[in-house]
């Protein structure tokens, strides 16, 4: 599953990623490096998407909850700060996001 290994990689990257994010609001040099991110991110969640039957009128907020999804920082929220194994956090956003299919 696209969540569990990107939930992987923000795992195996996230002293590195931690420390970049920091930094770039400081540094114009690591804010160039990882100026890419956004972009990155975003075309994550346009792969996603296709993965979800959505009503045309709900698409904004399936959109949002997937682009929350991805995030390091909602990464490091539910598996640092809160704990959560990514088995788990997977599974709670997946709901998440389910739950913004649905009116």
């Amino acid at each position: 599953m696209a969540l569990t290994q990107l939930y992987g990689f923000h795992r195996a990257t996230a002293p590195m990623t931690a420390n970049l994010l920091r930094d770039a609001s400081i540094s114009p040099a690591v804010a160039e490096a990882i100026a890419m991110m956004p972009a990155a991110f975003a075309a994550i969640v346009e792969l996603l998407l296709v993965g979800w039957l959505v009503d045309p009128d709900r698409m904004h907020l399936v959109r949002a909850a997937l682009a929350h999804s991805v995030s390091f920082q909602t990464w490091r929220s539910l598996c640092v700060t809160n704990g959560l194994d990514e088995e788990d956090a997977v599974e709670l956003v997946i709901g998440m996001v389910s739950a913004a299919t649905h009116e």
